[in-house]
């Protein structure tokens, strides 16, 4: 049985044996009381069921792994953040079959030179969809001192990248029409001319009697103007070049110029887009560049 008893220091928790103490006579005289000092071991053995408890329901994945780089434990995020069971992957090689990248194990041989490693890494779901993750490798060292296994912390910072992506898309297009705004347009320009010596045609117009349409008609009318003007020149252009709407009623295309690439014609193109009247409520209004 186990006993705490008070000590200088705190609390003792000693592991004792009792046995009956007799006499000469044989007769039962007391109790014989044998403890040991498990204070220490108790506190250690909490600690990692706390530990032990802290990784299986914590948020990020954790994968351990032994020398052969085969796994050994995974957690409840493992199974939630990759889709596969822990089952599944118990006793396999820690890389893409687990859903973990390929050169795992370079990244175990940077830790083991100079201490834990972390890096941004793609991942991939056991239904094939990538996991934009931030990984921690680090070192588990036995009671000896000695390296036996590792421990692979995956974060999912999918929807961080997500969101990152939808705020650069945000700061580089056209609320209303889809369209590069002018700070994308410029950069998209900007890369395709440090591409090297190609040929660019660059055209910029501007709807010729906007304003008449705003102010006779309304805003929502000059809206549904221009977002048809725009499904016009995404439908012309396509993958051929990048289209802007750069101001009120300005738009901007790009497009390769090469001479093989002339008879396109693309100035003629674009100013023909106006030709057909636009629908809106119903109504039909001309409409032109200038």
């Amino acid at each position: 049985t186990e006993e705490r008893i008070p000590g200088p220091a705190g609390d003792v928790l000693l592991d004792v044996i009792k046995v009956p103490a007799y006499g000469p006579d044989r007769r039962r005289e007391g109790l014989l009381g044998i403890g040991r000092d498990v204070t220490a071991v108790r506190a250690a053995e909490a600690e990692s069921r706390v530990a032990a408890a802290a990784m299986e329901h914590g948020g990020e994945a954790f994968v351990v792994v032994d020398q052969e780089r085969r796994i050994t434990q995974v957690n409840r995020a493992y199974e939630r953040i990759f889709g596969r069971a822990r089952a599944e992957v118990l006793g396999r090689s820690a890389g893409p079959e687990a859903g973990l990248p390929a050169d795992i194990s370079s990244r175990i041989a940077l830790a083991a030179r100079g201490g834990p490693w972390s890096g941004e890494v793609r991942c991939e779901r056991a239904d094939g969809a990538p996991i934009s993750t931030w990984l921690t490798v680090s070192a588990v060292p036995d009671g000896e001192g000695q390296v036996r296994h590792w421990v692979l912390v995956v974060a999912d910072i999918s929807r961080l990248r997500d969101s990152e992506a939808a705020l650069e898309h945000m700061a580089r297009h056209d609320p209303l029409t889809g369209l590069l705004n002018r700070t994308g347009f410029e950069a998209v320009l900007g890369q395709r001319l440090a591409g090297g010596p190609v040929p660019l045609e660059v055209l910029v117009f501007d709807l010729d009697g906007f304003k008449r349409i705003n102010d006779s008609l309304g805003h929502a009318a000059g809206d549904a103007v221009l977002v048809q003007v725009a499904d016009r020149l995404r439908r012309l252009v396509g993958a051929n070049g990048h289209m802007a709407r750069i101001g009120g009623d300005d738009f901007a295309v790009v497009v390769d110029a090469r001479p093989s690439l002339r008879p396109l014609r693309w100035h003629e193109r674009v100013m023909a887009l106006t030709a057909a009247p636009v629908q809106v409520d119903g109504a039909e209004l001309v409409i032109s560049w200038c």
